[in-house]
């Protein structure tokens, strides 16, 4: 018992004069890490335009990367296979309106036995068929993307529209542009992608002992900055065991495919020391916490921690629990010591 006291003592003394506490702090919430985030945007936020019609891109009057509004003009295409469907509408629709007006005149002719039955049924029978004909090439033309407004302006002109209009699809941003002034494009050929930005939101590859602590639709914090969780993919990535998770943030501006560090928070109340403060004694994480002029070790959960800092749960440690921050490593010697 002589001989325990004197191997024991200096370690205690040694440990005591090394040892510093502090107060816990207490965080509103939980970090979790920082990581390598992508800027992700949905496919239905991406608009790709291709040329639906042969011809030569006539005017461009967009920039790469210029904001655009809904419906703004942004180039013009002229096709010769566009003319000449306009060309026969035209021709259709003018021979309708010629035998629609001669109806009209033979009709009190008719009442009146001066025309003949039949000459009206001919005349009849030709207002149908290029009515028909004028109505066919009407569709066509809306398919090659003439629209009713673009229509009237023929009917009312009697004249073809030289140019098709290609108009923006939704209030965005010009992500690519291949069309051209001057350029003859095949359909297919692709002429510009518009994105809407604004709809842009993080992609972050995470561990799976930071998966367990989120829930989709829940908060997070990204740097300083609020958002929530959008979704979280059901599968895992078999070689890095992580979990790609979607986050919307308010306020952060962010391109598709745009890479950046973030570092992630949960709201969650916690307790935060010095990361030197924690020590594992028989396989479970604690600090030594000092009361009067003694210390012992208390069992706490760690939620998260960083190179400086740990998060921590525990039931009887509080802000005002003085934890030993330095010589923690000789405490548990000392510990190991007295048990022996």
């Amino acid at each position: 018992m002589k001989k325990f006291a004197l191997i024991f003592l200096p370690i205690l003394l040694f440990a005591d004069l090394l040892v510093q506490t502090a107060m816990p702090k207490l965080s509103q919430k939980v970090y979790l890490g920082s990581f390598l985030a992508n800027g992700h945007l949905p496919p239905k936020y991406i608009f790709e335009m291709d040329a639906f019609l042969e011809g030569e891109i006539e005017n461009v009057y967009i920039k790469p990367f210029a904001a655009v509004k809904k419906g703004q003009k942004i180039l013009s295409i002229k096709s010769p296979k566009l003319l000449e469907l306009e060309s026969t509408f035209i021709e259709n629709y003018l021979q309708q309106l010629y035998f629609a007006k001669e109806l009209q005149r033979l009709k009190p002719l008719i009442k009146e036995a001066i025309v003949a039955k039949r000459r009206y049924l001919e005349v009849k029978n030709k207002f149908l068929m290029y009515k028909a004909k004028a109505n066919f090439y009407a569709h066509l033309l809306s398919e090659w993307g003439i629209g009713e407004k673009e229509l009237q302006r023929i009917k009312s002109a009697k004249m073809p529209i030289s140019a098709i209009d290609i108009k923006a699809p939704i209030d965005g941003r010009v992500a690519k542009l291949d069309a051209k002034s001057l350029m003859y494009v095949q359909t297919g050929d692709h002429l510009v992608t518009i994105i809407d930005p604004t709809k842009t939101h993080l992609e972050v590859a995470l561990p799976l002992e930071v998966v367990r602590y989120l829930h989709k639709k829940e908060k997070i914090y990204v740097d300083d900055k609020e958002g929530f969780i959008e979704s979280i993919a059901p599968e895992v990535d078999p070689a890095t065991q992580s979990v790609a998770v979607h986050i919307v943030v308010k306020g952060m501006k962010i391109l598709p495919n745009q890479r950046l560090n973030v570092r992630l928070y949960i709201p969650k109340k916690a307790l935060v020391i010095a990361s030197s403060a924690l020590i594992e004694v028989d396989g479970k994480e604690g600090v030594f916490v000092k009361e009067g002029k003694q210390f012992h070790f208390v069992p706490v959960k760690v939620l998260a921690r960083t190179a400086k800092e740990v998060y921590f749960l525990s039931p009887t440690i509080t802000t005002s629990t003085p934890v030993a921050v330095t010589g923690v490593i000789a405490l548990k010697g000392s510990m190991e010591a007295s048990n022996d």
